[in-house]
């Protein structure tokens, strides 16, 4: 499967057809000729690579992501190959013989996965039982609308229910909008974490030195809720930032840890 440089790669590759592509068609509108049979197929077939090779990383990236879902991701690829193949077909015999349908079915197919890999992609540890239960209920109304949709096109004009298939992709849209939005208003982990290495050549090699984000009282207390003890501090330390509050204990392997708190 990609790498990690490899999703770089293709999402670079994905934006620059996209790009070319609306740039051929802004060029053909402004210079007002038609577009002729042989460059509309080129274009779609740019325009179908760019969509399908989103949707391809999508299925990459939660494979990277979570790996526990690897086979939804590799599904999702495969998926998005498919449809590049039968859409191109499509593309290129003219849509004769009502070769669209396929085409049809595999685009929304490969847009289903794909948005279902972000949506998977995106969980955390973090997240609380409200974000999982709003991603469970959009990923439910995408895959509804999805059967609604196949339903239809494969209707024969026949009414299956646009009310009903109306009103789960208006679930499904608001699932897609709020979903990032609860997320972006969860509160963030009271847990404070030490940042970036802090050196001093005044002490010793034998023990790490970390930088504390707050001050040295949440650092006690945070290394009490963690169950560690502090063997020695606070005391005052001259640190890269200048002075500071250190104190020290020690990891379960015998490690020596000072955190420094600044300010």
């Amino acid at each position: 499967m990609l790498g990690t440089d490899d999703l770089r790669q293709v999402l670079k590759l994905s934006i620059g057809l996209l790009c070319g592509t609306a740039f051929v068609l802004i060029l053909i509108i402004l210079s007002g000729n038609e577009v002729d049979d042989t460059s509309g197929k080129a274009i779609g077939t740019a325009m179908a690579l760019a969509f399908l090779s989103l949707t391809a990383v999508a299925g990459s990236n939660l494979s990277l992501r979570q790996p526990q879902l690897s086979l939804f991701g590799y599904a999702t690829v495969a998926v998005s190959g498919l449809a590049f193949l039968v859409t191109v077909a499509a593309i290129w015999s003219g849509f004769e013989d009502d070769n669209w349908k396929p085409a049809v079915y595999c685009l929304i197919l490969a847009f289903a996965c794909g948005h279902t890999s972000v949506l998977l992609a995106g969980r955390g540890e973090d997240d609380s039982q409200g974000v999982e239960l709003i991603r469970g209920a959009t990923i439910m109304m995408l895959w509804l609308l999805v059967v609604l949709v196949f339903a239809e096109i494969s209707s024969s004009g026949d009414d299956v229910g646009e009310r009903g298939l109306g009103v789960v992709a208006v679930l499904y849209a608001l699932g897609a909008v709020v979903l990032p939005l609860l997320r972006r208003m969860a509160p963030a982990s009271t847990s404070q974490q030490p940042s970036k290495v802090s050196r001093r050549d005044e002490l010793p090699l034998d023990h790490v030195c970390l930088v504390w984000p707050g001050d040295v009282e949440s650092a006690i207390a945070g290394l009490a809720a963690s169950g560690a003890q502090v063997v020695e501090g606070p005391v005052p330390r001259t640190g890269a930032r200048g002075a500071g509050l250190s104190i020290y204990y020690r990891e379960p392997d015998g490690t020596l840890v000072e955190l420094i708190a600044y300010g």
